[in-house]
């Protein structure tokens, strides 16, 4: 099993200015490197958080582009899920601890 994959992170850390949906989002997801059981990464995908956070207001594209940024400025990392379909079709993500501490919640699980 491969860890999971660290975008490099973007410069400019300073400019980044989170919006109330991504405390949301980094509330939602699992600690970077949890897994269940000893072999499967825990994560969320961006269709699965848009239902839990709001499924009348959210969409999966809208918390897909919050992940993406985030995802650059090194508050979640990707990793990948079983089932099949297409390249990103397993693709969730994990809190860091960077996210974790940007959102005020203590890491329960650290590798």
């Amino acid at each position: 099993m491969t860890a999971p994959k660290q975008k490099k992170v973007w410069k400019n850390q300073e400019r980044f200015e989170p919006l109330p949906l991504d405390y949301a989002i980094l509330t939602a997801l699992p600690d970077q490197g949890a897994k269940i059981g000893n072999y499967l990464w825990d994560g969320k995908r961006a269709d699965s958080l848009a239902k839990e956070l709001d499924p009348k207001n959210l969409t999966a594209n809208m918390v897909s582009g919050r992940l993406s940024t985030m995802h650059g400025y090194g508050l979640v990392v990707q990793v990948k899920m079983l089932g099949g379909g297409g390249t990103n079709a397993r693709l969730a993500y994990q809190r860091t601890q960077k996210g974790a501490e940007l959102a005020g919640i203590p890491i329960s699980n650290t590798e």
